[in-house]
């Protein structure tokens, strides 16, 4: 009993062993393959900011400006430094090696402001950076969601079509056979092979929009290393995206708007500017403090390194006041109060542009859903007078050409339909960009 226990035992482990080998094996030959699927919007958004340049390129500004800034922290800090000269020289009066020692340590306690402007400004730039930051990421993000809806929709009609192109291909070959039977006229059947050629070309056109789209949508994502034939992108079901039309926030607050909070901050930064070019105007005031330690000829003189040396302080106060520049001082105020004037200026066209899109994307909104009410209410009705074209078709009612347009019209309501739906989430997308939620709204 016990050698058949320890026998089963073995087995089952021999089992999962090769099992787990198994998929092992099936891992390593897809890694080989490098074949890539996205699944989803998510997946598509969290590739892009791994593989993405321009993604890369903003996350390295954003590090770029908080070393600025520490940077400018650093003005604040006591500077030490050490210098050691050490030569060889002919001289007939001195002795011939040279050598020289000092260690300093300095502190400017006032330079007129501007090491506190600096900072300032420095500050003011990592902020407007991390705002950068988001709003390009989300842009990113929209630009990706935009684009995988319109590669879905494309996917969805060449279904549609497809569908369509099966019904009209069956009955080609019944009218063909008919034909060649002497039971149908060659009206017909050239009737019906001009309507399958037709759905062919429909076919191959939707074919070729949704290459082109997936390759921009590839592009978008940042997966340049991989052939696109290796790159599977499932589309998205459209169907699921429901609730983000029927629930959507048409609520702004202009003041969290990208384009507010960046005016916000270029207005701070060309006031800290103006203030240091306005004290140009006045005297220069600055204070520096500094310790030093020295030492000189202690090699190959005979004499030993505290022989010469010396400690010592100093502490300075410096004024300095230009009499005459020929106004450059003062051509230098009005040039950056007129910089600062423009870039008011260029901020309220921009802020008074995001205010109409706004209010655009709202109307457009509201028209898009009516529409979808109305593309509804027609793909129903088209579904159910299909049914009954069917229902008729199939009890020799009525002629196969009525069941060919009753497909056709069937088919037109579901492409409206679905390309409303579609409209509608790419405006909803637009909506929550324009809010900057658009990242955390696609990653929950």
């Amino acid at each position: 009993m016990n050698k058949t226990k320890r026998l089963t035992l073995y087995l089952i482990n021999f089992l999962i062993q090769l099992i787990c080998l198994s998929r092992s094996l099936a891992e390593l030959d897809n890694k080989k393959s490098g074949d890539i699927r996205i699944k989803d919007l998510k997946q598509a958004v969290e590739m892009a900011i791994e593989l993405s340049p321009e993604v890369d390129s903003i996350l390295k500004a954003a590090r770029i400006s908080e070393l600025k800034e520490k940077n400018a922290f650093a003005e604040f800090l006591p500077s030490l430094d050490l210098t050691a000269t050490h030569g060889y020289r002919d001289y007939t009066s001195q002795s011939s090696w040279y050598s020289d020692f000092k260690l300093s340590m300095t502190e400017n306690l006032y330079d007129n402001g501007v090491s506190l402007t600096n900072y300032k400004v420095a500050g003011l730039l990592k902020k407007q950076a991390e705002l950068e930051k988001q709003f390009k990421i989300n842009k990113i993000c929209f630009e990706i969601a935009y684009k995988y809806l319109e590669y879905s929709l494309k996917k969805k009609v060449y279904d549609i079509q497809e569908k369509q192109h099966e019904l009209f291909n069956k009955q080609y070959n019944s009218v063909s056979n008919d034909f060649h039977n002497g039971m149908k006229t060659k009206r017909d059947y050239l009737r019906f092979k001009t309507q399958l050629s037709r759905s062919e070309i429909l076919l191959l056109n939707a074919k070729n929009d949704i290459e082109r789209i997936k390759l921009e949508l590839i592009n978008l994502i940042g997966v340049k290393t991989f052939s696109q034939e290796k790159i599977n992108i499932e589309p998205l079901k459209i169907d699921d995206y429901s609730d983000l039309v029927s629930n959507a926030n048409l609520q702004f607050n202009i003041e969290e708007h990208y384009y507010f909070k960046k005016s916000k901050i270029i207005k701070e930064i060309n006031g800290e500017k103006i203030n240091l070019t306005n004290r140009k105007l006045l005297p220069e005031w600055n204070l520096s403090a500094g310790i030093n330690y020295t030492s000189s000829n202690y090699f190959k003189t005979g004499q030993s390194f505290a022989d010469n040396d010396e400690l010592g302080w100093d502490t300075f106060l410096t004024v300095k006041f230009n009499f005459l520049d020929w106004g450059t001082r003062s051509r230098n105020t009005d040039i950056a109060n007129y910089e600062y004037k423009i870039q008011e200026n260029v901020v309220s066209s921009e802020l008074l542009g995001i205010t109409t899109e706004l209010e655009s994307l709202k109307i457009n909104y509201s028209e898009e859903q009516q529409n979808l009410k109305m593309t509804k209410s027609l793909f129903n009705l088209e579904k159910d007078n299909f049914d009954l074209i069917q229902r008729d078709y199939f009890n020799g009612k009525i002629q196969y050409l009525d069941l060919i347009t009753g497909m056709n019209y069937l088919t037109d309501a579901e492409i409206k339909y679905y390309s409303t739906v579609t409209s509608l989430l790419q405006l909803n997308f637009k909506i929550l960009h324009n809010q900057g939620r658009l990242y955390d709204v696609i990653r929950q």
